[in-house]
């Protein structure tokens, strides 16, 4: 059952940074269920940081709204993993 809190809050941080901002890319973009369950593996201050990073700077220009996040989300991993061989 605790997945399912930690899943309702995050789907809750997400509508409230969204409604929030004044980004109509953003309040158009409907973020899919592999984005929102990678969102969960995160501790609740840093997915709100990084769903109100995306708000603030997705634009008209990013085609795949989803993929461009989930880039986002596994650069936050690279900087938290002290041991990364990614780049």
């Amino acid at each position: 059952m605790q997945g399912g809190k930690v899943l309702a809050e995050t789907k809750a941080i997400i509508a409230e940074v969204v409604a929030a901002s004044d980004n109509p890319t953003a309040k158009a973009c409907e973020l899919d269920e592999k984005v929102v369950q990678s969102l969960v593996t995160f501790p609740r201050a840093i997915a709100r940081q990084i769903v109100e990073d995306f708000v603030s700077t997705v634009d008209e220009k990013v085609k795949k709204p989803n993929a461009w996040l989930m880039g986002t989300l596994k650069r936050c991993v690279c900087v938290v993993c002290c041991a990364c061989e990614c780049e």
